[in-house]
């Protein structure tokens, strides 16, 4: 979309032969302001291919890993080709609520201490996420109990 409203208004800036007369007449300041939105409207799409490129490069190359340890779980997010960026990183005692959100969306794990470099208190992992449905949530949180309460 952003193309074709770029080519629209190169070809419009070309149909204008700059000069006083015709930038005033009617037919020219059309065709100025059919320009200058088009080449508006190409900056602004440029925006969302941007984000756009970001949501595909997250989808296709990245994956979360969870690692259960005997005392410690690991949650990390693996890029292709790059070291794991760690996002929780906490022993079972530091652990005090492992719950589903009311929507039923998100796992929310809240610990004592974090010791990733950036460390935070509050940890979710939505559908968005991994690519996981409601009923993996849920699972996964039944699952991470289990392991939490096991002495």
């Amino acid at each position: 979309m952003g193309a074709a409203m770029l080519a629209t208004a190169l070809y419009l800036f070309s149909l204008l032969h700059f000069s006083l007369a015709t930038i005033t007449s009617l037919s020219g300041i059309a065709s100025l302001a059919a320009a200058s939105l088009g080449m508006m409207g190409c900056l602004y799409s440029a925006r969302f291919l941007r984000s756009g490129l970001y949501l595909l490069s997250t989808a296709l190359l990245r994956h979360i890993h969870i690692q259960l340890e005997s005392d410690v779980l690991l949650v990390a997010y693996q890029y292709w080709l790059r070291s794991p960026i760690y996002l929780l990183n906490t022993r079972r005692a530091d652990i005090y609520n492992i719950s589903v959100l009311p929507n039923g969306g998100a796992l929310r794990i809240l610990t004592h201490h974090n010791r990733t470099q950036y460390p935070c208190d509050c940890y979710k992992l939505t559908t968005e996420d991994g690519a996981l449905s409601h009923r993996d949530i849920r699972w996964l949180t039944s699952l991470l109990n289990d392991w939490r309460n096991q002495y």
